[in-house]
């Protein structure tokens, strides 16, 4: 005869127990702080495009010369914007730059220009051909920058 023996059924749903509050826990610990992480971005971000935009009233964006001048215009809320990512479109291609620096403060506007040395355009395209502009605030978040959603484009027109 085989003396076999095996866990009392009480020992072994103790264990599974044991094992499924430890691996909630696990999991638990890994996915708050990314789901935190995201929520704060997201928060920030939201802001930011909110507050951040084109300035289009003074007759902005347009093209003088060699360079397409821009308005950036923010709205009164405090929040850490590290730079303004900005995005040229010439013909079905698009090209960007990032300006962190003199940028506004809360109810301020800034007048930017951009040229084409400063998209990085290939030989052959020239920035007197961009059609339209969108910018994308960049906040702070943590220790890094997060590049938040582009604004609408706005044509542009001849200064």
């Amino acid at each position: 005869m085989n003396n076999k023996r095996g866990i009392s059924t009480v020992v072994a749903t103790v264990l599974i127990i044991m094992i499924t509050v430890a691996a909630v826990g696990i999991i638990w610990a890994s996915v708050v702080p990314m789901i935190t992480n995201k929520l704060s971005s997201s928060t920030e971000c939201i802001d930011a495009s909110s507050q951040v935009q084109l300035a289009t009233d003074k007759g902005y964006p347009c093209m003088n010369g060699s360079s397409l001048k821009i308005q950036i215009k923010r709205g009164p809320k405090d929040l850490e914007l590290a730079a303004v990512q900005v995005l040229v479109s010439i013909k079905g291609n698009s090209y960007s730059e990032d300006y962190s620096t003199d940028m506004p403060g809360p109810n301020e506007e800034r007048l930017f220009s951009v040229t084409g040395s400063q998209l990085g355009l290939p030989s052959g395209v020239s920035i007197l051909d961009a059609s339209d502009v969108k910018i994308a605030p960049m906040v702070t978040v943590g220790s890094g920058k997060e590049t938040c959603d582009a604004s609408p484009s706005v044509t542009i027109k001849s200064c």
